[in-house]
């Protein structure tokens, strides 16, 4: 986690000369052992300023394409776990369990793709990782990296507010197979309510309204790769 750690140190401050961050419920991130963050995703800033945010390192699990210059090289230094073009992320999900193995904490994007942040449908990748590992679950919602009219790709005007808000951790458990379709499921969908519980407050909270247009970008590796992990 040293990558994370130190990467987090560069881009914090980066992020709070070019934007007015609000961080609420930090305090909900457990200090120590196994955490899994899942935020909804709504634009190409998510990745920094998640790893700014959370008050504890963490590693990113994101398609390798995910971030634009400047920021990619500071990501890839981090410790990005990435999801490989056109390849299930079955080495992804064994590199992130490693790293909650270790007592570390992963951060992703259960809903595998920039849209209005909502979290009408997630990837069971999250689930799968929960399940297997025991570790706490801490959602997270952004506000902010993008609005309505703006590309997939687009950063949000310099000085413009952003906002990271952490719900209650929680955990995932089930007596039955962790490999089941139809427990991982339920898990997700566990997952998925808190996260949109925490999307429609952390509107209330900032007054940073969520986009209602999901942009527009082509269909791509990252994609599949989601697609992938739900089946």
């Amino acid at each position: 986690m040293r990558g994370a750690s130190q990467a987090r140190m560069l881009v914090r401050p980066v992020l709070r000369s070019w934007y007015r961050l609000v961080v609420l419920g930090a305090d909900q991130v457990p200090a120590a052992g196994p955490v899994i963050v899942a935020s909804n995703h709504v634009g190409i800033l998510d990745g920094p300023l998640l790893l700014a945010s959370t008050p504890r390192p963490v590693r990113i699990m994101a398609g390798q394409d995910a971030f634009a210059a400047p920021l990619d090289g500071i990501m890839a230094k981090a410790g990005l776990i990435g999801l490989r073009p056109g390849v299930a992320p079955y080495s992804a999900v064994a590199d992130a369990s490693a790293t909650l193995a270790e007592d570390g904490g992963v951060a992703l994007f259960p809903e595998g793709r920039r849209g209005t942040g909502r979290v009408l449908s997630i990837s069971h990748v999250v689930a799968l990782l929960a399940l297997r590992t025991g570790a706490t679950v801490v959602p997270a919602a952004i506000a902010g990296t993008r609005r309505d009219g703006m590309d997939a790709d687009a950063l949000p005007r310099r000085r413009s507010r952003v906002a990271v808000m952490f719900g209650s951790p929680f955990t995932v458990t089930s007596d039955r197979d962790h490999s089941s379709r139809t427990v991982i499921a339920g898990a997700g969908e566990a997952i998925r309510q808190r996260m949109a519980d925490l999307a429609a407050e952390v509107e209330l909270a900032t007054a940073i309204r969520l986009p209602d247009q999901v942009p527009e970008h082509p269909r791509g590796s990252r994609e599949r790769d989601y697609e992938e992990a739900r089946r």
